[in-house]
């Protein structure tokens, strides 16, 4: 006799646009022992007319919204795999989405505008106009009660969106042909990070005045996306084709980790915290220009030599074919319950195989019977009768009297 005991496997989804209009979805599955599954490529199909600029996928992992060149927000239902509608309200290129847990979605264009969207219906609440030029970058407050925007117009906005106003503005020092690309905030809301071209600045939230680095990172070559680790570590990758790990305090490189595809430029990073209570143990996920998804644990050991191929890269996958670059991503995690047989019969098996060969007693007989007729009864009881219907010709002599009165 067998008996089932139930275990938990966490699924990874990402999805991914690219420059040819198209989305493609994997899910990668990992068990409690760490292992991680190969990412299978569950869905693709051509999305938005002209590339894809920007995916995000709300906290419960129902909802994926997409934007592209097309000026158009697209929503797709991830467990049903089917296109939900789609939301027309920018003036331009849709340059970022960011939702906060599953009741609101952020929208920036180039427009110079940012749209907050309420998902329950779909309504657009605010649009945040102030920026000069287009926005490129979007990062959205874990409290959800502020987010910043970077824009062509040199400027950093913070966001008051309780009150839907621009609560604060500063021009960050970049070099002068650089604008702001990428905007990150630490899972605590503590820090925030601020890419423009190849530099790298890390900024305490907590600084009163203009704000100033804490840390800054420099190379030759553009950051393309990063992600928060922890409040300590923060890390990224761009055209130099290999992933690094910054110190948030001191800006120091502490590992880098060269990627297999030496030809291929990292697009984008995203990183899954498998406990995500404790906002610990974190898988990253990039995806390359030439189509690749990379699964890299981090928590594993590198190779003796800093710069060479490391050993944390656990899973990989692609786009079929070479046609589709890759440009942006979104990743979500779900549980997933498995049952395994033990080898125990089940608690109501054998509690039905042990009423059936129990001797049954003339006393539990009566006891039934006794049970049952009344029940029998108050059913009868609740019917009440219906009234026949009357005769036509009475019905028509009803009627008469009624006129003659």
């Amino acid at each position: 006799m067998a008996t089932r005991s139930s275990r938990s496997s966490n699924v990874t989804c990402i999805t991914a646009g690219c420059y040819e209009g198209g989305l493609y979805g994997w899910t990668a599955s990992s068990d409690t022992d760490g292992t991680i599954g190969t990412p299978e490529l569950m869905w693709s199909f051509g999305a938005h007319i002209g590339a894809v600029k920007a995916v995000a996928v709300d906290e419960a992992g129902e909802i994926l919204a997409t934007g592209g060149e097309d000026e158009y927000i697209k929503l797709f239902n991830l467990k049903t795999r089917t296109e939900r509608g789609e939301l027309f309200q920018h003036k331009g290129s849709i340059t970022a989405l960011a939702f906060y847990k599953s009741s609101h979605l952020l929208s920036a264009s180039v427009d110079g505008t940012v749209c907050i969207w309420r998902t329950h219906d779909w309504l657009c609440l605010h649009v945040l106009g102030g920026h000069k030029d287009a926005v490129t970058c979007l990062a959205l407050h874990p409290s959800g009660r502020m987010a910043l925007s970077g824009s062509k117009d040199r400027t950093l906005r913070l966001w008051n969106l309780v009150e839907g106003r621009c609560a604060y503005i500063t021009k960050p020092t970049f070099p002068k042909v650089a604008v702001i690309d990428r905007i990150e905030w630490s899972p605590s809301g503590s820090f925030y990070a601020m890419v423009a071209a190849g530099t790298l600045h890390l900024f305490d939230a907590t600084q009163a005045g203009k704000p100033t680095p804490i840390a800054t990172h420099v190379q030759p070559k553009r950051i393309n996306g990063g992600k928060f680790l922890s409040d300590n570590e923060f890390v990224f990758g761009g055209d130099d084709m290999q992933l690094q790990v910054l110190s948030v305090s001191t800006g120091a490189v502490l590992r880098r980790i060269q990627a297999d595809d030496a030809k291929a430029r990292i697009k984008d990073i995203s990183v899954v915290f498998r406990n995500s209570a404790e906002q610990t143990n974190p898988l990253v996920v990039s995806v390359s220009s030439s189509g690749s998804v990379n699964l890299w644990d981090l928590n594993k050991e590198d190779g003796d030599d800093d710069d060479s191929s490391s050993s944390c890269l656990v899973a990989t996958g692609a786009v079929p074919g070479s046609a589709s670059r890759l440009t942006c991503m979104a990743v979500s995690t779900m549980t997933r319950v498995l049952d395994d047989e033990v080898g125990t019969a089940p608690k109501q098996a054998r509690s039905a195989a042990a009423a059936d060969s129990a001797p049954v007693k003339e006393e539990d007989k009566l006891e039934e019977a006794k049970a049952k007729k009344p029940a029998s009864t108050k059913t009868k009881a609740s019917r009440k009768p219906e009234p026949e219907a009357a005769p036509p010709s009475l019905k028509a002599k009803a009627k008469k009297q009624k006129r003659k009165l």
